[in-house]
């Protein structure tokens, strides 16, 4: 939370996920005021429901869609053009190596 509240914009969401096992350092309410920001818990699902899906995508072998196409990390710019022209067909990559 520290590192989010340290990058976050004016008027940002921080969208705060498996908050409930705690954290050693807690941020409190009025961190959030003194950088004009909300804070929003968000709500993933049981262990179980993650491993009931998991389940379920393996035995219907459903996989995402990937598109042909692979950027460099040096063409990230292109690959953002490419995606906001809508060339792509599901997801676009960009290598890192």
């Amino acid at each position: 939370m520290q590192q989010s509240l340290k990058a976050i914009k004016y008027e940002g969401t921080i969208a705060i996920i498996g908050f409930l096992s705690g954290a050693k350092v807690q941020s409190s309410v009025l961190e959030c005021l003194t950088h004009i920001c909300t804070a929003r818990g968000v709500y993933v699902g049981s262990r179980q429901q993650m491993e009931e899906m998991v389940a379920a995508i393996e035995a219907n072998d459903i996989h995402p869609y990937v598109d042909s196409k692979v950027f460099s990390l040096e063409q990230a710019k292109e690959a953002y053009e490419y995606q906001w022209n809508k060339g792509h067909v599901g997801k676009i990559s960009i290598k890192i190596t």
